[in-house]
């Protein structure tokens, strides 16, 4: 999923590498931020703190999805002219009134 969504941005898309790289640097720190702590266990026979037995497989899984995520609404974002997200948004209770549960 992550590297179709790299292949259409900067082919049909063409949104040019910098710019991609500058819109995806913040939310690929939070899924570093995340993935961090998968890499230890704390408490156990090991010590207080000790590396995970399983920690970078689980850790690199969640980068995967992660990242491949933030790729998938980048790519919305930057193909989707917000002219065509705007007329939808009056009906939806956006319109100065407040919102409220449906139920």
């Amino acid at each position: 999923m992550a590297a179709a969504a790299v292949a259409v941005l900067l082919g049909p898309a063409g949104v040019a590498p910098r710019q991609l790289w500058r819109a995806w640097r913040i939310p690929l720190g939070f899924c570093v931020t995340g993935a961090v702590p998968l890499l230890f266990a704390v408490g156990g026979p090991d010590g207080f703190v000790a590396l995970a037995p399983d920690g970078p497989l689980h850790a690199v899984r969640l980068l995967l999805r992660t990242s491949a995520a933030s790729l998938g609404v980048l790519l919305f974002a930057f193909t989707t002219p917000m002219s065509d997200l705007l007329p939808g948004w009056p009906g939806q209770g956006c319109r100065g009134r407040s919102w409220t549960w449906p139920w």
